[in-house]
């Protein structure tokens, strides 16, 4: 597996065969580390990537040693591409509540990346199946687009393709059954049931608190209406005083 190192300037400056990089992305933790020779080391602001996977990211800091501990190694740690996209501001437009999407998935991620200032680097896959979408207010341009593929049955993919980081939101797949247990050494855990009525107290005391109620059904949709009872519902409690 070779390592790429690309400068947003001149494009790709070497390959890298020796490296160790972590690469962590999801809901807490966006980032990137790689360790590699000093003669090896990207510079702070180039960016990283094994091609025609999610795996890559631009370096923000270069850490070196020196001294008679100094193994002449490099630590190298940025943010991943997910970690780009977490550091930019889904916002409504002027005069408007919140920033609503409708139409094809190639169009609309198009339009979500312009708006994000992120047409240098992402690209989007094309794509004329349909999704609509209202994000939440001022929501960081990860979760909103986690949100967006996940309302609409779909997941959130990149690539680094052609010079750019390709974004898609393919349909969900179960593999539960699809998978050749003869092939592979795998364990699937089902959760059955989760956490599905919200109790949410807000400001106030005793009597007199705020108190709002969410539900999510069968389908892990969310409203005010109850539809899972007695052995089938979880009840949780949000806490925030500060809430009207």
């Amino acid at each position: 597996m070779v390592l790429v190192v690309a400068d947003t300037k001149l494009g790709n400056v070497r390959e890298i065969e020796d490296f160790t990089l972590d690469v962590a992305f999801g809901a807490d933790e966006n980032a990137l580390t790689l360790t590699v020779e000093e003669k090896s080391a990207p510079a702070a602001g180039q960016l990283v990537y094994i091609d025609a996977t999610e795996y890559g990211g631009v370096i923000d800091q270069v850490k070196r040693g020196s001294g008679r501990g100094a193994t002449g190694a490099v630590e190298c740690k940025g943010r991943t591409w997910h970690g780009i996209l977490a550091g930019r501001r889904l916002s409504p437009d002027s005069g408007s509540g919140y920033l609503t999407v409708n139409g094809k998935v190639g169009d609309v991620l198009t339009s979500l990346i312009a708006r994000m200032g992120l047409e240098s680097l992402f690209k989007a896959a094309s794509d004329d199946s349909t999704v609509s979408y209202t994000f939440s207010r001022f929501c960081d341009g990860y979760s909103g687009l986690m949100s967006c593929a996940k309302a609409n049955g779909r997941k959130l993919a990149m690539r680094r393709m052609d010079g750019y980081i390709e974004l898609s939101m393919p349909p969900i797949v179960d593999y539960a059954n699809k998978v050749d247990s003869d092939l592979l050494d795998f364990t699937i855990t089902s959760v059955h049931r989760c956490v599905n009525h919200l109790l949410c107290a807000g400001t106030g005391q005793l009597e007199n608190r705020a108190i709002v109620h969410f539900y999510a059904d069968e389908n892990g949709n969310v409203s005010h209406k109850q539809t899972l009872f007695g052995i089938d519902e979880i009840c949780a409690l949000y806490d925030y005083s500060n809430a009207s």
